[in-house]
């Protein structure tokens, strides 16, 4: 039926002319019978004739033409064959042949586009990635550098202050290229992960760790809860890492009002929450930062999306917490965030035990 509503919409204007050129003759013989005896029968005969060259002629296109409805019909059910190159339609009339042809030419000069356009992207990839990695080795230098000025210098308090401000500005360059390196690799997920057991106590300490200089001088105490050890989730553990360590510096960043340290005690506390049941395992941030107001929560997954907060805070990308959701969707975990302005923040990272090659399909559908 699709294949005939195709026909007759591409033939009703022969059919139209038709029945007005035959419409005409009838009339010109109606006219003529009044001066001319002319047998009924005859009438009837000719009649009969012109219905039959009509639809012999009909018969004959749709017959021409049934099988590129056909084969154009069944790419448009199958998607996925559109980008096929094999894009040839079988032409039975010089229009058809004409789209065909035009269609090949299209399908090559956008091939050739795409090519170009890919071409570029990976070497946008594999230069970010590079200058990256490249940029790593200054930065572990300069930490490098730090530490023996403040072995040399112990007892000078202003080298201490400069270093401290200097150190603060070398943990914001590596986080940013943190995030370039991230955003660089997402495009190639999928050859570019590994699933496997991890103790996740452990992941998120050695997180935490890295950042004790930036706990101290943030005056923040990180605290970690657990219900039972070992907590023992599958997922990839660089990309894990990576969340983590994103919430972890955006808890450093936004996590602590501005209030002075009392009696040499941090003044605001980070707590990482540990919950497991037979289906899932939760694990939950909560900061006593400044919060995210109502209006900009339902963006933060966003990218480039900074908010009040962020333009309050010049160090924000608006680009971290768009890579955690992205690398968590594609691990097949869930995240959520809740918030109260001036009260803090909870970020809940929820990791199923169901089949990770499963969530991964369903994400890809």
């Amino acid at each position: 039926m699709r294949e005939l509503r195709l026909f007759f919409g591409e033939i009703w204007r022969t059919i139209m002319f038709f029945g007005i050129g035959y419409g005409l003759m009838m009339l010109t013989v109606a006219l003529t019978f009044r001066f001319v005896r002319v047998p009924l029968g005859n009438l009837l005969y000719a009649l009969f004739l012109g219905w039959v060259v009509l639809i012999a002629f009909l018969a004959s296109e749709f017959r021409i033409r049934r099988r590129f409805y056909r084969e154009a019909c069944a790419r448009m059910d199958n998607p996925s064959s559109l980008t096929s190159a094999d894009t040839f339609l079988a032409a039975g009339t010089a229009e058809q042949r004409f789209f065909v042809d035009l269609l090949h030419r299209t399908h090559d000069a956008y091939r050739r586009e795409l090519g170009e356009v890919t071409e570029q992207k990976q070497f946008y990839e594999l230069f970010t990635t590079r200058f990256a990695h490249q940029m790593k080795t200054p930065l572990t230098v300069v930490q490098l550098l730090e530490q023996e000025m403040l072995s040399a210098y112990p007892s000078c308090v202003a080298l201490a202050e400069f270093l401290d401000s200097l150190s603060e500005e070398r943990v914001r360059l590596e986080t940013t290229l943190g995030i370039m390196l991230g955003a660089a690799r997402l495009h190639s997920f999928s050859f570019d992960s590994r699933m496997e057991e991890i103790d996740l106590v452990e992941l998120v300490r050695s997180v935490v760790n890295a950042h004790k200089r930036e706990w101290v001088r943030r005056g923040i105490y990180p605290k970690i809860t657990v219900d039972q050890q070992p907590v023992i989730v599958r997922s990839d553990r660089k990309w894990l890492q990576f969340v983590i360590d994103q919430i972890v510096c955006n808890a450093l960043q936004y996590g602590r009002m501005e209030r002075t340290i009392e009696n040499g005690m941090p003044s605001s506390t980070f707590l990482m929450q540990f919950k497991s049941n037979a289906n899932n395992t939760v694990l939950s941030f909560t900061d006593q930062g400044i919060g995210i107001p109502p209006r900009d929560l339902p963006h933060v997954f966003e990218p480039f999306f900074t908010g009040s907060n962020g333009r309050s805070h010049s160090r924000a990308t608006g680009m971290g917490l768009y890579l955690v959701k992205e690398i968590l969707d594609r691990l097949g975990h869930k995240i959520c965030i809740d918030s109260t302005e001036g009260q803090g923040t909870t970020v809940t990272v929820t990791i199923s035990r169901s089949d990770y090659l499963s969530a991964a399909d369903s994400l890809r559908k």
